[in-house]
């Protein structure tokens, strides 16, 4: 058995485990890896002390890589870069004027814009970096997912980020087979993470204030029918905003969260077998039960009388039986 690749990992992480170290490699892609459709070139750690030079080590850069931080570069990639230590500054062609850079701040580049960033001198910095190309990141794009005019986004120091570079950098040291495949796994998850954190972040503040204030109201009068005029003049906001907040932190209209939560008092109230579908129906202010019916197969998958039997089996039983 060939013990290299274990031998391999084995002093990638003792390098890991030390304090904050330098890593940076160049990968190449065959034909597989493009059709995954995302695909790793490079990636990388860099420390930059206060008082020194950046970039630092610029002979070990590719020419493609090197830049004049007056006029920026242009690369044929995108790169995921996270600060982890320092301030400076980034800027791009497409997002305007220069943008401050602190820990915590990941910036996305993009292929054909050009960009310059670096460290102040006094502070220098810690950055993890990752390349990357292919159709998948390309559709990100064309989805708005991924913008250039918003490539600087406020994180905050996330040990999971931290992880999953050490991860990226544990797969391309040892590049084994199919390692291509695995950092374009891994690169998807570091993008998830990010719009995952941005959403979180967005929905803090005044808007979870407000929505936690809107579900409350909903919960006090899910007995009964919703007046979404009176609900909007409590909260002293209007239907535009609350429903654009909501459906941000929800994924549903308010009125849709409202239906949602009268089909789970609907599952409640059927497990009392002495109630019928009309009874409840009625007592969550449905006019009509065969609407009511017909909105809880949808959100259920069950009919409420199907629903009622399976959370009475006992009793069904007993009904056959003394039939």
């Amino acid at each position: 058995m060939d013990k290299r690749p274990r031998e391999m990992y084995f002093c990638f992480w003792i390098l890991m485990s030390l304090p904050f170290q330098e890593y940076r490699k160049y990968l190449t892609a065959d034909a597989r890896a493009e059709d995954w459709q995302i695909y790793c070139v490079d990636a990388g750690c860099t420390v930059v002390e206060p008082g020194s030079k950046y970039p630092p080590n610029l002979g070990t850069h590719p020419p493609a890589y090197r830049a004049n931080l007056k006029v920026g570069r242009v690369i044929n990639e995108y790169q995921f870069v996270y600060i982890t230590r320092g301030e400076g500054t980034f800027r791009s062609d497409r997002s305007g004027s220069a943008r401050p850079v602190r820990a915590g701040t990941v910036f996305l580049l993009f292929p054909g814009v050009r960009h310059a960033y670096a460290p102040h001198v006094e502070t220098g910095w810690d950055e993890y970096w990752v390349g990357f190309q292919g159709n998948y990141v390309d559709q990100l794009r064309s989805a708005g997912i991924l913008v250039p005019e918003q490539p600087v986004y406020e994180v905050g120091w996330h040990a999971s980020l931290e992880e999953r570079f050490s991860r990226i950098f544990e797969i391309a040291e040892a590049e084994l087979p199919g390692f291509q495949l695995e950092l374009g796994a891994e690169i998807v998850q570091l993008l998830t993470q990010l719009h995952v954190i941005q959403k979180r972040q967005k929905t803090r503040d005044v808007s979870d204030e407000l929505v936690q204030r809107a579900r409350l109201v909903m919960q006090q009068n899910v007995m009964r029918t919703m007046e979404i005029d009176t609900m909007l003049s409590d909260l002293g906001v209007s239907y535009s905003t609350l429903l654009s907040m909501f459906k941000e932190y929800t994924g549903l209209s308010p009125y849709q969260y409202f239906l949602q939560l009268k089909v789970h008092m609907a599952r409640d109230l059927l497990q009392d077998s002495s109630l019928s579908v009309k009874d409840v129906a009625h007592r969550l202010a449905f006019d009509n039960q065969y609407y009511f019916s017909r909105l809880f197969k949808r959100k259920t998958g069950m009919s409420p009388s199907a629903w009622q039997k399976a959370a009475n089996p006992a009793e069904v039983a007993g009904m056959i039986h003394e039939s």
